[in-house]
């Protein structure tokens, strides 16, 4: 890769600040896609270590980590989650919109993001299968802190926060442990306002 690309690649993934989530959820605590991958690179390279992932790839972990979300670009704030998994139309527009990207990244960039990225959404690697589940379990990590104004959310919604990492926890048993700690917290701030709480929620 000439220096203009490493340049221009790096001026690009930068626009990821630009690229807001939780836009529907949280009125009070903000974060952009650059931030949220910072932080699942932070919480990945913490994991492989503390859990003895020594069977994972790490520099792949790593680049997973980093381009995962890079089918955002452009799009000023994430899709929802929640209308995606209940909205086919929405959700085919969605991956619409992502793969257009993709290709328009890989075209400039390289063909290597857009393998990272088939990668990551074919989930058959035990690489693509951690990340998918980090990606998940960091949203939740969120959700177990009452400063982000978890309040301010609908019912519906916050259900949904509580649970809908699960089947990617699932995917990469490791991370139990510590997805079940952040349902606990999770449900103290449901005690503490008084919503209601199911323990079937808790992943198993």
């Amino acid at each position: 890769m000439k220096n203009d690309k490493i340049i221009d690649l790096f001026l690009e993934l930068g626009k990821l600040r630009d690229v807001k989530r939780f836009t529907r959820y949280h009125p009070i605590f903000k974060e952009n896609v650059a931030e949220h991958t910072f932080h699942m690179a932070v919480i990945a390279d913490r994991l492989v270590c503390e859990l003895g992932l020594n069977d994972l790839d790490y520099r792949k972990v790593m680049q997973l980590v980093f381009y995962h979300d890079v089918c955002e670009l452009g799009m000023g704030e994430d899709y929802d989650g929640m209308t995606a998994d209940n909205n086919p139309d929405y959700k085919k527009r969605k991956e619409h919109d992502e793969n257009a990207t993709i290709d328009r990244l890989a075209k400039k960039h390289g063909k290597f993001i857009k393998e990272l990225y088939q990668e990551y959404k074919d989930q058959k690697t035990e690489e693509s299968k951690f990340v998918k589940a980090l990606d998940k379990l960091q949203c939740t990590i969120h959700e177990s802190d009452k400063s982000v104004g978890f309040a301010q959310s609908t019912p519906e919604q916050r259900e949904y926060a509580v649970i809908w990492a699960i089947k990617h926890i699932e995917n990469f048993p490791k991370l139990k442990p510590l997805y079940r700690t952040a349902q606990e917290r999770i449900k103290k701030i449901y005690t503490e306002n008084k919503w209601h709480w199911s323990d079937d929620w808790f992943i198993k």
